[in-house]
């Protein structure tokens, strides 16, 4: 297929194209795995019209705070897009994140951050745009409804020390910053002092570097790598992927050692769960999300201590962008409704409301 070349971009080599792209980051200290997923967010944009699928959700992460996350992923803006980059908070609850997220996909944006996460990273929205090829969704404000054949927007989060929900964590590719110094910002001896201004400055090369990548690997006729299976993903990993390990690179999938091992919705799932049983275990089948709540706050479940019962309690809050109370409680219980946990229990709610609430039980 046809890749656009802007007048002012001269094409080279892919393995140097991987080296002009190294240079723009090298003051980062992150693995090679790490170098690949950051190239394959700078890739994933420019070659969008090159395969029908779904495209993972890219992921900065950093051990400390002031490691330059935000500025990774706007130098892959920059690189990428230009000035038609978008950056915006990450919204504090899963219904801004949704409208966020319509929003930037109703514009049409090519590349967008969503810059420092601080709670688990995930959403309905989310995982459908980064599943599904195409995408609906009611354009705000309107009862009219947008469809896309697909999406068109590159996704990317900034966090520290990122989580990420169950369903979430199977489509996201990381890039983890792995400073070892305390305090990253008072670090001196940069190679480029102002990095944003680099890339901006040296943006035509470092274009065509990416571009180039990617040409090799279309006039090789996507052959020569071989990649791992990646699920829903095998559209983009043969583009994208394939281009940066037939240029010389390390698969950018091993960066997702890290995230593979990582299901922080599941184990707060699992442990919720149990706190339900054994308090139902005390009081009878059917109960309600304040007598659960006030028996927490109350410690009166046999056979958890206090501590564990607040510690799970304090995970669900995090979850719902708040601290813990009844109505997070409840909207967590009715997001994980009919999951089934290991020991093959289930979460079920009463068919209809008692005196204004609605009445829930552990079944299995």
């Amino acid at each position: 297929m046809y890749l656009h070349r802007p007048s002012r971009v001269r094409l080279c080599g892919a393995a140097e194209g991987l080296d002009v792209l190294r240079g723009i980051v090298c003051d980062y200290e992150m693995s090679e795995a790490a170098f690949s997923a950051w190239v394959a967010l700078v890739l994933t944009p420019l070659a969008r019209h090159l395969y029908h699928g779904p495209t993972p959700l890219f992921v900065v992460s950093a051990n400390v705070r002031g490691a330059g996350k935000t500025l990774l992923a706007e130098t892959a803006g920059v690189i990428a897009a230009g000035v038609g980059y978008r950056m915006v908070p990450y919204p504090k609850n899963d219904e801004e994140l949704d409208k966020t997220l319509r929003g930037i996909v109703q514009e049409g944006a090519a590349f967008c951050c969503l810059d420092n996460a601080s709670y688990e990273i995930g959403s309905a929205t989310l995982d459908a745009m980064t599943t599904s090829a195409s995408f609906s969704a009611r354009i705000l404000g309107t009862s009219k409804v947008l469809t896309l054949d697909r999406v068109p927007t590159t996704l990317v989060c900034t966090a520290n020390s990122a989580s990420y929900r169950a369903d979430t964590a199977r489509r996201a590719m990381p890039i983890e910053i792995e400073v070892q110094c305390a305090r990253p910002e008072d670090r001196e001896g940069f190679v480029h002092e102002d990095l944003r201004r680099a890339a901006a400055e040296q943006r035509p090369a470092l274009l065509g570097a990416a571009l180039s990548i990617l040409d090799a690997w279309e006039v090789a006729g996507r052959r020569g790598a071989v990649l791992r299976k990646w699920g829903s993903f095998s559209a983009w990993s043969e583009v994208v992927r394939g281009a940066i390990v037939a240029a010389g690179g390390v698969d950018p999938i091993e960066a997702r050692r890290g995230v593979d091992r990582q299901d922080t919705e599941g184990d707060s799932f699992e442990a919720l769960i149990e706190l339900c049983a054994a308090y139902q275990r005390q009081v009878g089948t059917w109960w309600t999300v304040g007598e659960f709540a006030r028996a927490v706050d109350a410690s009166t479940i046999t056979a958890w201590e206090d501590y564990e019962c607040r510690h799970v309690i304090a995970l669900i809050g995090g979850m719902e962008g708040g601290a813990p109370n009844s109505r997070r409680i409840g909207r967590r219980l009715r997001r994980w409704e009919a999951r089934v946990a290991l020991t093959g229990a289930r979460l079920r709610r009463s068919e209809t409301k008692r005196r204004g609430n609605w009445r829930w039980t552990v079944d299995g």
